[in-house]
């Protein structure tokens, strides 16, 4: 009994964010459409939405027929997380249209330029594919390291020192001048396996 009420309780709040995630995406939709008309479309809110809808349908269905698996929360987290990031630009171009910005322009912008990184842990949905499970225990250190990805990902990119707009100028609030470096050295640490197979070839 109990267990029939907690299954029926997680497929809600798959539904529910399934229907955040449409609203977020028809909203972020109706502001881009204003936008283009002064040119000022966003070129990635189209796939933004696409990814939105997309994953958060998918995720939502598997969330709410296999609540205890993590594998359609984990793909539910990557549409939610775009379509608040197409929310956040869609809105945020709006705003940041006139002479003068108006309120709640930059965290807007800030917001959509971070909000996509959810999509870093599909690695991890790839690792406990199809059963929800690792399939050896020997991959559980592969597993903390890719879950840790997207909210690493996301901090960085959230107070990267950044120009976020360019007229009016409107920079990252919420920008660390002192975590550009830090940034800098992170990046190439990661980008280095790349380089060295490019080196290789």
């Amino acid at each position: 009994m109990v267990a029939a009420y907690a299954h029926a309780v997680r497929a809600r709040v798959a539904g529910a964010l399934w229907v955040a995630a449409v609203v977020l995406v028809s909203v972020a939709a109706a502001f881009d459409v204003v936008n283009r008309t002064s040119g000022n479309g966003d070129p990635w809110l189209p796939s933004i939405a696409a990814v939105a809808l997309g994953f958060g349908t998918v995720g939502a269905l598997i969330a709410s027929r296999h609540p205890g698996s993590p594998i359609g929360w984990l793909i539910l987290a990557v549409g939610v997380g775009h379509a608040v990031s197409g929310l956040g630009i869609g809105y945020g171009t709006w705003a940041a249209r006139g002479p003068v910005a108006a309120p709640g322009a930059a965290v807007g912008l800030w917001l959509g330029s971070w909000a996509w990184c959810a999509l870093a842990v599909m690695p991890a949905v790839f690792l406990v594919f199809p059963s929800g499970r690792l399939s050896t225990r020997r991959l559980r250190p592969f597993l903390a390291v890719a879950l840790a990805v997207a909210p690493v990902l996301a901090a960085g990119v959230a107070i990267a020192p950044r120009r976020l707009y360019e007229a009016p100028v409107i920079d990252n609030p919420f920008g660390v001048a002192a975590a550009g470096p830090v940034l800098e050295i992170g990046a190439s640490i990661l980008l280095e396996p790349s380089r060295r197979v490019r080196r290789l070839r």
